[in-house]
């Protein structure tokens, strides 16, 4: 690279890639049970035996409340879970004002928060 170059474009899909590994890697060790947090999305499966599996969703509950923890306001979260209406509400309102981003963090502590899918996001 030459000096005083920059192309902001590829910094920022370098930038993306990055996040989207440190993420994975994330939601992997949790999985595995490293950093000593145990996968509670296999916890509500045990415990609540007369649920099927097939009623949580494929997305990952620890990338959407870090989502939702650090990029509510834009809707972020909304957008990975699949629910684009919604995504586009949060981002033109600030996260509903700060208090539809609170409320979803809550649902997610909870085990109560919906995908697009209609199904439960579970830590």
């Amino acid at each position: 690279r030459k000096v005083g170059t920059f192309d902001f474009a590829d910094e920022i899909t370098k930038a993306n890639r990055y996040l989207d590994d440190l993420f994975m890697l994330i939601a992997e060790g949790v999985r595995l049970g490293k950093f000593g947090i145990e996968n509670l999305q296999y916890q509500n499966i045990t415990k609540n035996s007369n649920k099927n599996y097939d009623e949580y969703s494929d997305k990952s509950g620890l990338t959407t409340l870090l989502l939702c923890i650090f990029l509510g306001f834009l809707g972020v979260h909304r957008f990975y879970t699949k629910n684009y209406v919604l995504g586009v509400l949060y981002f033109f309102t600030m996260g509903g004002f700060g208090f539809a981003v609170f409320i979803d963090i809550i649902l997610l502590v909870i085990s109560k928060y919906k995908d697009g899918d209609n199904q439960v996001v579970a830590l």
